[in-house]
């Protein structure tokens, strides 16, 4: 009697720890059922545990909505397919918030930098937010207006003649890599990485050393192979767009000195953006593993590439400062000094060093991981598609000729490429769940209840493949995006995410794609070395908060010189 009593009460507890815990809300969307410790996330791991942007895809399918309801450990989440409700996600001021997890941590230096603050006499120990992507409001909104109005006057975000000759630069340099005419990063000597001070880390993961930066500078593979001339991508391309980014941010490019160092940085960004997934990860579900294994579970690998970042973004900030002068405005870093010379207390979020330091690395890290992303899986997509690629090749033949680069003024002549480009970032969407967005107060959607605290995740990729928005998505097809007669439609794509958080370097991304491939695709054709395993459209890659090609060899053969009209 005892025993069934004991059963009794056991299951009575078990059934209120179950509706106080896992039950689901009142009127949220409908989606997997919860269990203890991650939620539903155990069923996104049963269906795709590598791809989670595709289990989400599938759980949504098999649920029957474009509105699925789960939780994140104890966090709920919700993940949308349609249009609709993506640019409500994105554009709604309830839904702009960003969580504060351990990973928001790691780039805030281990602390809350946006709530704790003190006023200690005329001194504000407010650290604000940690860069712009992931700052919360009123932090977010003061850093974004600051750094976009700051960067547009140095070309950020609009036609910018000495930031497009620093392109052009960039583009030459890649060019002579390509038809072997200079040596590549891996070969090219290079002092080793000078030590600086840095911010505070978490501690338990100060597992990135100066030693570590040496030896595998020392052994890094090369980009470009003697034996056929093959150039790996995107690995080629890391210095590129580090160059030109840093030409606004420091205000000038790193020197050739600097290529197997900048290798190595996107490599670390890479690094960074694959060890966790869109979502968090368990990471974000259950922060107290990381006291258990502090190696384990990705948070190692972030911090790891998290740290070469700032402490190249540092080391730029410690060589500016010695030189600044208030009579000198000479790039984005005089800025931010000059703003954090202000009196603190003036501004109620004073701009510090650590605030600096996130900001560049907010530059920095798309740069080195989408931007390069996107022109890789351009570069394979134009393999794979060679009618493509001879049809681009024709259009910048007719307009742009050989005698010169193309430029920015050649972009609104040159439809079918702009077509192309379009059409590789759908097909591969680099970000597929955007950046995941949280709701700043209890809100609705599509007539479900979220809660406050509810993380939104934009369902980007699964609207690119939505056969009922594009007919036939898995195909490659530059055309979709051109009327009959050749010129280009309004484009509904959303590569960058859209709304109030809208990837500021948007711009800068769509103009970099456009001169890096006119240049590459005016002088070369691009195939697939003979001795490489064949590339597929949806080839190997590694999927994290960015999704990444493996890196893959690509021959560049130079292109006949167009036959002169008489």
């Amino acid at each position: 009697m005892l025993t069934l009593f004991l059963v009794a009460a056991l299951v009575v507890v078990l059934v209120m720890v179950y509706r106080e815990l896992l039950a689901w809300p009142e009127n949220f969307p409908p989606g997997p059922f919860r269990l203890p410790v991650w939620g539903s996330y155990w069923w996104l791991l049963l269906r795709d545990r590598r791809r989670i942007p595709e289990a989400l895809r599938r759980l949504s399918a098999d649920y029957r909505t474009s509105t699925l309801g789960l939780f994140l450990g104890p966090l709920p989440a919700v993940y949308v397919t349609d249009e609709a409700s993506i640019r409500q996600l994105l554009s709604r001021p309830e839904f702009q918030g960003r969580q504060t997890t351990v990973l928001s941590d790691t780039r805030t230096f281990g602390r809350n930098l946006e709530t704790n603050f003190c006023v200690k006499e005329k001194s504000v120990f407010d650290l604000a937010s940690a860069g712009v992507s992931l700052a919360n409001e009123p932090a977010w909104r003061r850093h974004r207006r600051f750094s976009l109005s700051q960067l547009r006057d140095l070309g950020f975000g609009r036609r910018f003649q000495p930031l497009e000759l620093e392109t052009a630069a960039e583009v030459s340099d890649l060019l002579d890599l390509m038809a072997g005419r200079r040596h590549d990063q891996g070969v090219v000597p290079t002092p080793s990485l000078a030590v600086h001070p840095s911010p505070p880390r978490i501690s338990a993961l100060q597992c990135l050393t100066r030693v570590q930066h040496q030896s595998e500078m020392s052994a890094m593979q090369s980009v470009r192979r003697p034996c056929d001339g093959a150039v790996l991508f995107p690995d080629a391309t890391y210095r590129c767009f580090a160059a030109v980014t840093w030409s606004m941010f420091a205000g000038t490019r790193p020197g050739r000195a600097s290529d197997r160092q900048l290798l190595l940085l996107g490599r670390r960004g890479r690094q960074n953006v694959l060890a966790t997934d869109g979502t968090g990860n368990i990471i974000i579900q259950t922060p107290w593993l990381r006291h258990l294994s502090p190696g384990q579970f990705g948070l190692a690998d972030f911090v790891q590439g998290h740290n070469a970042l700032i402490d190249y973004v540092k080391q730029t900030f410690d060589e500016q400062l010695a030189t600044y002068s208030e009579d000198h405005t000479r790039h984005f870093l005089d800025v931010c000094i000059k703003e954090m010379k202000k009196d603190a207390a003036d501004q109620g979020l004073p701009f510090n060093i650590e605030q600096v330091i996130a900001t560049g690395t907010d530059l920095l890290l798309p740069s080195l991981t989408v931007t390069t992303t996107a022109l890789a899986e351009t570069v394979r997509c134009l393999v794979l598609h060679p009618e493509v690629q001879t049809k681009v090749h024709l259009e910048i033949d007719s307009v742009v000729g050989r005698g010169r680069l193309p430029t920015l003024d050649d972009r609104p002549n040159l439809p079918y490429f702009e077509a192309t480009i379009r059409e590789a970032l759908r097909r591969k969407t680099a970000v597929p769940l955007s950046v995941a967005h949280a709701s700043t107060t209890e809100a609705t959607l599509n007539g479900y209840t979220l809660p406050k605290g509810t993380i939104l995740l934009p369902g980007l990729e699964a609207f690119h493949m939505n056969p009922e928005v594009w007919g036939d998505p898995e195909n490659f097809r530059p055309e979709r995006f051109l009327d009959e007669t050749g010129k280009l439609l309004p484009d509904r794509t959303l590569p960058f995410g859209g709304g109030r958080r809208e990837c500021f370097g948007k711009t800068y991304a769509r103009n970099s794609l456009f001169l890096f491939l006119g240049g590459m695709l005016q002088s070369f054709t691009l195939q697939q070395p003979q001795s490489e395993k064949p590339l597929t459209l949806d080839g190997l890659c590694e999927y994290g908060i960015v999704t990444t090609p493996d890196s893959f060899w690509i021959n560049a053969v130079q292109r006949p010189e167009v036959p002169r009209k008489n």
